[in-house]
């Protein structure tokens, strides 16, 4: 009797064991299926922010409502929170921000980023209730002595001793060098209902607009370095 006892309970041990390790297996199969068949399909997703990491877990997307939106990253440093809108920002390998796509109510914007600096070129559109509507590819220029991040500290600095955005700008471009972010070039329409080119120097100045005004007129306008109208067959 006691035999028998013995026997059943080693088959009841060994039925254990066996269940737990196939158990076991099967839930680490469910975890570790080919690599071609790694792929979930959905056919919808409702989500108020999706991260686009590479392999190693860096970032190289970012889609986001404005409320979780990212503030960016530079040098590896992610810069404080700001207020930014709904939309995707593009990230390099080394996860700088250099660009991306965003909108609200008030327009869209396609923004490109100059390496290790901010925008150069937008491709925008721009309306509100009380404004009127302005869109087109515009350009900046970036250069100078202050880089990026140094740039962002120092304006928050500023910020906290509570000086206005005028003498932040004037603190700022004294210590770059130069202007910060000069609009050299803009192509569409102006708020002035203007639809041309419109060609400026690098301290931000007008010197070449080939237009039609809201009249439908034809305009070409030059300037010299002073802001004097000059003939057009006679730009330097």
């Amino acid at each position: 009797m006691e035999q028998k006892v013995f026997k059943e309970i080693r088959f009841l041990k060994i039925y254990a064991i066996v269940t737990t390790l196939a158990f076991v297996a099967l839930f680490g199969f469910s975890f570790t299926k080919p690599e071609k068949d790694d792929v979930t399909v959905f056919k919808e997703i409702s989500a108020q922010r999706i991260n686009i990491v590479s392999p190693q877990g860096k970032l190289r997307m970012v889609l986001s409502n404005a409320e979780l939106q990212t503030p960016g990253k530079m040098d590896g440093v992610q810069l404080t929170d700001r207020e930014r809108q709904q939309g995707i920002i593009f990230f390099n390998k080394d996860e700088d921000e250099v660009g991306g796509l965003v909108f609200d109510n008030g327009g869209l914007v396609l923004s490109v980023d100059k390496w290790k600096r901010d925008q150069i070129m937008q491709l925008q559109y721009f309306e509100g209730e009380n404004e009127a509507a302005k869109y087109g590819l515009q350009f900046w220029d970036q250069g100078g002595d202050l880089g990026f991040i140094k740039r962002i500290a120092i304006r928050d600095s500023l910020t906290k001793l509570n000086y206005d955005d005028n003498k932040i700008e004037e603190i700022l471009t004294s210590m770059n060098g130069r202007l910060l972010m000069p609009q050299r070039m803009f192509v569409g329409k102006s708020t002035k209902d203007e639809i041309g080119l419109f060609i400026k120097d690098k301290l931000g100045n007008n010197r070449i607009r080939i237009y039609v005004d809201k009249d439908g007129r034809a305009r070409f306008q030059a300037y010299d370095r002073d802001g004097k109208s000059i003939p057009f067959n006679h730009l330097y």
